[in-house]
């Protein structure tokens, strides 16, 4: 499948790589808790992270590298940003979710005319997707279902909220309680 990027590589790290290191605020947190209760696994936790799994990877050599390592149980993924990382987080979540069972929730910028969400996009948005010139072959990786958030987050850096985040958020949703995720995040 061929892409071109929405934006020329030169405002790519400026736009998007700005936000490889900030923080899920609690906004995002709290419903995020309430759907599963426990977060197993952060396979993107760094010193700032706010929400508390009992299986951290912070990235910080290859036994921390969240994108190598196994996951187990309820994952949250708040990936960095930053070109070619949505991807690679989206596919580490389908093959978790298909290999070890494991439910998982993606945090990532509304963006639907890349390559992420060609791929990755749950079914019942493939119209979508497909009026924006993607091929629909991938329906085995895609997400059980996406919810978009109401209004751009606050993210947090040093924990405090950061102004200027320029685009809406989206939630992916690898698992089967696809019911409670539409109750909890009303997408």
């Amino acid at each position: 499948m061929t892409s071109l990027p929405l934006f020329s590589d030169q405002w790519w790290p400026e736009i998007f790589g700005r936000g490889d290191h900030w923080n899920t605020p609690r906004e995002v947190e709290a419903p995020v808790v309430e759907f599963f209760g426990e977060v197993d696994t952060d396979p993107c936790h760094n010193e700032g992270s706010i929400l508390r799994a009992s299986l951290t990877y912070d990235g910080s050599c290859e036994a921390q590298d969240g994108l190598i390592q196994p996951w187990r149980g309820s994952c949250y993924v708040n990936p960095p940003f930053s070109r070619g990382q949505p991807l690679k987080w989206l596919t580490k979540a389908a093959t978790e979710r298909r290999e070890r069972g494991c439910e998982v929730l993606v945090l990532l910028n509304v963006a639907t005319s890349t390559e992420y969400f060609a791929e990755f996009a749950p079914v019942h948005v493939g119209d979508l997707a497909e009026n924006v010139g993607r091929e629909r072959q991938r329906f085995k990786h895609a997400a059980s279902r996406v919810a978009f958030w109401r209004s751009r987050i606050a993210f947090l850096e040093a924990g405090q909220p950061i102004a200027g985040n320029r685009f809406e958020q989206m939630l992916f949703y690898f698992g089967t309680r696809e019911r409670r995720f539409r109750e909890v995040f009303r997408e």
